[in-house]
Parts: structure tokens; sequence; C-alpha cells
């Protein structure tokens, strides 16, 4: 039997989090012999990696040190894959390799990072691309991106589209919540990273500035190098203290409950290798409003309100239209939901097992 290692230290973070635990989940490991390097948390937190052999490593991503141990630990295998651009760049005992690049901002963002991570990111990522038979990637954009940065060939890069948890997102729930949701709001569920956009979010939203509908803001708001500091600013102005609201650490089903009673959810993003908020704001029946770049309208299509997000009053007079017409919202309901019928985990995840088995054979 062919052996596959997977780095899933990672299986707990925003994004790369939900494309680990819904990839695992449908892996099968009887014909393939599947080992996961976790951290001792994760692997008490998500209790479905007990079906699988584990490895432990709770060396901090990003560091010298995953650098050092990687390595020491990874076994003898058919195939190592990262799901993330960081990948150990010494020599390991795996036949092949395969990396997913969601996408390339820490290069198309260069100028926002410090020298070290600068460094960090040219090395990592040139590595990846280099020690790598084969790269997946999340979109068509991303894929172009990774050509233009990184002057991979063509055929080495594998496009698959991410799915959505239909199960979760399109089902209907009464589940009330423990936050105390206004009657309306406009909804934007990610971190609080630069290239989000939240800043010119906050100050659209006071130009639209209605006297009843509020702002739900939904994520990850610490721990992050290059960020938008929402708390201070929702903290420091009024308007803002009296009409936003912060929600941290939901669970997916209140995530499910926030999206299906939104007025709309708006993300006003400069830069998405993907975007699994789009779907799954569509999947929920949820209208979108969303910026025209990077990968966002290769997701959506023509089933959004489309905003330029470099445009204060663009997103404000989007936020207008949503709150004042009815048959655009349910417009947006009927195309954005037919839409989001297209991304499949299913689907998704037998792709990435064509391209393993490829590497295997």
């Amino acid at each position: 039997m062919k052996t596959v290692c997977i780095d899933s230290r990672m299986i707990s973070a925003p994004g790369i989090g939900t494309y680990l635990k819904n990839t695992l989940k449908r892996l099968d490991n009887k014909t393939i012999d599947i080992i996961l390097i976790v951290s001792e948390k994760d692997l008490q937190k998500h209790t479905f990696l007990h079906n699988f052999k584990t490895i432990i490593c709770n060396e901090k991503i990003y560091s010298i040190k995953e650098q050092l141990m990687l390595p020491r630990i990874i076994p003898k295998c058919d195939l190592f894959w990262s799901p993330h651009f960081n990948v150990p760049i010494l020599p390991i005992k795996a036949k092949k390799r395969l990396v997913t690049i969601h996408d390339v901002f820490h290069l198309a963002f260069f100028s926002n990072f410090s020298i070290f991570e600068k460094i960090y990111a040219k090395i990592v990522y040139k590595a990846a691309c280099l020690l790598s038979q084969t790269i997946i990637t999340d979109s068509n954009f991303s894929k172009q991106e990774i050509i233009k940065y990184l002057k991979v060939k063509n055929e080495k890069i594998k496009v698959i589209h991410l799915g959505v948890d239909k199960e979760l997102f399109t089902k209907e729930t009464s589940k009330t919540i423990q936050h105390n949701l206004p009657n309306e709001y406009f909804l934007f569920v990610g971190s609080s990273k630069a290239h989000k956009n939240l800043e010119n979010l906050l100050k659209a939203f006071k130009d639209f500035n209605h006297p009843t509908i509020k702002l739900v803001i939904v994520g990850k708001f610490d721990g992050f190098i290059n960020k938008y500091n929402i708390k201070e600013t929702v903290a420091e102005d009024t308007f803002y203290k009296n009409s936003v609201i912060l929600l941290e650490d939901i669970s997916d089903q209140d995530l499910s409950f926030v999206y299906q009673n939104a007025l709309s959810f708006v993300f006003p993003s400069f830069y998405e290798g993907f975007g699994f908020p789009l779907i799954e704001a569509m999947s929920s029946k949820c209208p979108v409003i969303a910026s025209t770049k990077a990968s966002i309208p290769e997701v959506c299509e023509d089933n959004v309100l489309y905003i330029n997000p470099h445009d204060i009053q663009d997103i404000s007079n989007a936020l207008k239209r949503i709150s004042t017409d009815k048959l655009l919202r349910e417009d947006l309901i009927k195309k954005g939901y037919e839409r989001s019928q297209v991304f499949c985990w299913d689907k998704t995840v037998k792709k990435h097992i064509q391209v393993i088995k490829t590497l295997i054979d």
C-alpha cells in the first residue's frame, strides 16, 4: 500500500483549516496509508483525526524550528503533501512532493512586509515550487499569479476549485445563537488582515449611516502581522461603537444562522485566492456585495452586486441599493444560490485524489 504523509498543522486556521477539514474527512485511508502531522492541541480538538495515523509536531508555523523539525519527523513515504506554501526546504524521506498554494499574497503585496518576512516568503515560495512535482491551486487567478511571480510552467499547476458544506450552509436553521444580533444587518466574514479592506468597509458604512441597520463583522481579529486594528477603530469611534458588532470564535452552526439572517454579505477584499465566505453566503441564500478584484469574479461570475473596493462611495451606494431594492435582493439570492451549487467538496476531493494517485502510481 502506498503511503501519503500530510502536514495538517493548520487545521484550525481560518481558510486553510476549512480546506483541510473538508478534504481529510473525505480521504479514504483504506486504499492509501495516510499519516497526518498534527499538533497535540488539534488532535484533541478534532476527534476525526484519530481515524488516521498521526505524528505530533507542536512547532510554530512559519518558524525556523518547524524547518528543522519537519525533516526529522516526516516518515519514509511515497508522497508528502503540504496544504500551504510553508514546505520543508531541507531534504525529506518522501519520494515525491505535492503542495497547495492558495495564493501568492506575500509576493503580490511584497512592500507590506518586513525584511525577514520578505526573505522567508521568497525562499519558501520558491522552494515549494521547485521541490514539488505538482502544485494545486484554488483558482485560475491564483494559477496566473504563481506563473507571474514564481515563473512556474503552466502544466505543473492544477486548478481545483474549492467546495462549500451544503449540509451546513444550505439547511435553514432556527438556532438562536448566544449573541445579540440586530434585526437588520450587513455582514462581513473574514480576518482583519489589511487586504480584506475592513477600513474602507467601515468608512462606507458610516457614509451609509442608516438609523437601524447595523454592521456585523465575524472573524479572527488578532494574531496577524499585517492587520487593520478593527477593535481599536470601533472602540474609539462613537458611531462604530453603536453600529458595529464584532463576533469572534463562533461555531459553524452559528455562522450559518448569521449568514441566513443578514440583509447582505459584503466582501470588499483587494486580494483572494478563492474566498470561502462568498460561496458560504450564496449557499445560505444571502445576497452578496463583492469586490471586482482577484479571483472574486471567477468564483461569483455575474451573481453578485460588484463594487470597486477602492471607492468608498461606490461601496456605500451598494449598501443603499441592497437595503432599499427588494427585487434586487431576491434576484441576487436566487442567482447566488444557483451558483453556489457548482462548488462541491466531494467533487473537489475527488480531483485531489486523482492528483495524488497520478503522483504515487
